[in-house]
């Protein structure tokens, strides 16, 4: 029995071996190997004096809006353009018509903030029921599947957390630390 497993072992190791050797005389020249090394023979224009042949640069993938093939890159990186980065869009009051837009200030934006987290908090309370407890990773979650773009740090705060506790100072929530998992439970006030 011992002996047909080693066989067997052997003879895979092998078939692993051939593969690996075949696979590697399929792999193209590249810039380190002349094709003479490779085992192909010399191309008049790619001769030993000239040194070895160099691969055709690679094609870009664009997503164009006819589907047109792109263009191959000739330019090196070095050779391109800086692009400056993108200004920031002015902050703007969501869904306002491009001439009514204003700035908004960062006590706008904290309020919005406040708005969507008591908004949040009464419809998990509606859902959950009240006698449930109500952390604030879970307060979290849920405003991010409402809005996938928020984040607590565009509002003017360092931490989800502290923006619940801006809204216990306003009056808002009621928090509660807990011990074990050092996260709030919140209630409405």
């Amino acid at each position: 029995k011992d002996g047909a497993k080693e066989a067997a072992r052997d003879a895979a190791k092998e078939a692993t071996r051939d593969a690996g050797r075949a696979a590697r005389a399929a792999v193209p020249v590249t810039d380190a190997e002349p094709a003479v090394a490779a085992g192909a023979p010399a191309a008049a224009e790619g001769t030993a004096a000239e040194g070895p042949k160099k691969r055709a640069p690679r094609r870009r993938k664009t997503a164009g809006a006819t589907g047109e093939a792109s263009a191959p890159a000739t330019a090196s990186k070095a050779d391109a353009p800086a692009v400056a980065p993108k200004a920031a869009a002015p902050d703007v009051a969501d869904g306002a018509p491009a001439e009514a837009q204003h700035v908004r200030s960062d006590d706008e934006r904290r309020q919005d903030a406040i708005d969507l987290v008591i908004e949040t908090v009464e419809a998990l309370v509606t859902e959950r029921g009240a006698d449930d407890k109500l952390w604030g990773s879970m307060v979290k979650q849920a405003i991010k599947r409402r809005r996938p773009t928020f984040a607590e740090s565009y509002h003017g705060y360092r931490s989800f957390n502290e923006l619940l506790e801006d809204a216990r100072e306003r009056g808002l929530l009621a928090l509660e630390r807990d011990e074990k998992s050092g996260g709030y439970v919140i209630r409405l006030s």
